[in-house]
């Protein structure tokens, strides 16, 4: 008896580790229910998320009980362009280039965690840790090209769940992408006059100081006068002004680019989550950069390959320029 239990043992341990991560369509169109967890609380919404891959046309679209998360952009690759619009209607354009992101293209590094539930409620679960998030899809066991909820754990606690109402693995009509009037198409940003700036080698020289001392995650603490995050790192990188800017205000002292124009020494920013620093291109085809990063405590700040523009949420990582950099 003691044999065949650890056969059985054995067999479920085999298939667990041969499971290969379920394939989602990278066209579609789903009707979706949000959980934003944070400092503030517990905000709830929702709303539509469509992309058509092969047009370059992506939407999201969410509107919560508290005003201030509702949000939403419209990506429009065949335009060169990407909006995004706030709650109070206002837009805001970049310039974008290259192909669309795929929004699933994470799982590659996601392993299998659990099956849980029975019969047609089963929900096979697939993780993965990368960056400073965590990163955790629910699909249909018996069918696992449909999703049942996304859940992506970030920094501070901030945690943001999408539940999938419907899911069809088509692209949606045109119609959903089409452009606000409200949107401009295109936006001056005011530079400034800059009495010094900072040579890109510099940027990238300081970067790798951090990575080789293993400075570690904490936004309690700072190295040198700089705050040990994801922005204080890229602040530090820059030599802005100490402890360092916030994601929310680094837009104050850099301007948006487009992919073609990323030089080392720029950046890939979130506004409400992350910033990496661009080291240079990996490939030819511009799929993928040498990232620096500060992440989450445990890892520390890194260099690493990335997928262009990053990891998850890519419509949300927009390529920036410091003001003051040569």
């Amino acid at each position: 008896m003691k044999y065949l239990i650890l056969l059985i043992v054995v067999l479920q341990i085999s298939n667990v580790l041969t499971q290969s991560p379920p394939k989602l369509s990278n066209s579609f169109y789903a009707l979706v229910n949000v959980t934003i967890t944070d400092d503030k609380g517990e905000h709830h919404g929702n709303g539509q998320w469509g992309v058509n891959d092969a047009e370059g046309k992506g939407v999201e679209w969410y509107e919560f009980d508290h005003k201030e998360y509702t949000f939403g952009f419209i990506e429009r690759y065949d335009l060169g362009k990407q909006y995004d619009i706030s709650s109070d209607k206002k837009c805001t354009s970049f310039p974008v280039n290259g192909s669309i992101p795929l929004a699933w293209s994470w799982l590659a590094l996601a392993d299998f965690v659990a099956t849980v539930g029975k019969g047609s409620e089963a929900v096979d679960i697939w993780e993965a840790k990368i960056g400073y998030a965590t990163l955790r899809l629910g699909v249909k066991h018996d069918d696992p090209t449909t999703p049942v909820y996304l859940i992506r754990n970030s920094r501070d606690e901030r945690k943001s769940s999408y539940y999938f109402a419907t899911w069809n693995p088509t692209a949606p009509a045109d119609s959903y992408f089409s452009i606000p009037r409200e949107c401009p198409s295109s936006k001056s940003f005011d530079l400034g006059a800059a009495e010094a700036c900072v040579a890109r080698s510099t940027a990238i020289s300081r970067a790798k100081v951090w990575v080789a001392n293993k400075v570690p995650y904490n936004q309690g603490g700072d190295y040198e006068g700089y705050r040990e995050d994801c922005s204080g790192y890229v602040s530090m990188c820059w030599e802005s002004s100490k402890p360092g800017h916030t994601t929310s205000t680094m837009h104050e002292i850099a301007h948006p680019i487009s992919k073609d124009d990323l030089q080392p020494g720029d950046c890939l920013l979130n506004a409400a989550e992350h910033v990496v620093l661009f080291g240079g291109w990996t490939n030819s085809a511009k799929t993928e950069y040498q990232a620096y990063e500060e992440t989450r405590p445990g890892e520390g700040t890194v260099t690493r390959p990335t997928p262009y523009p990053y990891w998850y949420s890519q419509s949300s990582f927009k390529p920036y320029r410091y003001n003051d950099i040569c």
